[in-house]
């Protein structure tokens, strides 16, 4: 596939993200929506990073993530990637490998899938390149450690998993606040009937 192509479909976008990463001598930088990736591990990209870094690449990368993702993040950071969290990042994304890179020009959402038409731009341009890794940085500024998100998502998932229950009863009944009050008195009532 020649430099500088259009790139109009996932699995072509994932052919030639792997590509460029392979090709990595110093550097790789990455900034994606969340769904990217599942693809990442899928096709082994995850895995081709670990051979990298060995070989002394330096790999960093930025993705807005929540609880159902953090497995997959901790396998990046297993690989020895540089990972950071930036909140409510939803639009393109970009990898850059030293003077080459792929970005998309079209915005990658939750409902990405595998036969997901999408635009994408592979150059090797190094004022593209630039211009595209100085974007990188600005985010990269902003962003916490994917560490530290993990630590904050953990501590909030019993008040998520009641705010899910309270969801799911509002959902199942044609009395939704009636339902609401009913479950906190439940419990509270519970609570003062515990023995002590």
């Amino acid at each position: 596939m020649p430099n500088g192509t259009i790139i109009t479909s996932v699995t072509d976008a994932i052919a030639v993200v792997s590509q460029i990463v392979e090709s990595a001598e110093k550097e790789v930088a990455w900034l994606v929506p969340r769904p990217s990736l599942i693809y990442a591990l899928q096709f082994g990209i995850i895995e081709q990073s670990k051979t990298l870094i060995q070989n002394g690449v330096r790999i960093r990368g930025i993705v807005d993530f929540s609880y159902p993702y953090i497995n997959v993040v901790r396998k990046l950071l297993d690989t020895g990637q540089d990972v950071c969290h930036v909140d409510n990042y939803r639009g393109m994304f970009m990898v850059i490998a030293d003077a080459k890179s792929i970005s998309s020009m079209s915005i990658i959402t939750e409902s990405l899938s595998i036969d997901s038409p999408i635009v994408a731009f592979w150059s090797e341009n190094p004022s593209y390149t630039e211009y595209l890794l100085s974007v990188f940085e600005q985010v990269w500024e902003q962003a916490i450690p994917a560490t530290q998100r993990i630590e904050e998502l953990l501590k909030r998932l019993p008040s998520d998993i009641y705010e899910l229950e309270v969801h799911i009863i509002e959902q199942n009944t044609h009395r939704s606040s009636n339902s609401c009050r009913y479950h906190k008195h439940a419990q509270a009532t519970d609570a003062d009937s515990t023995p002590t």
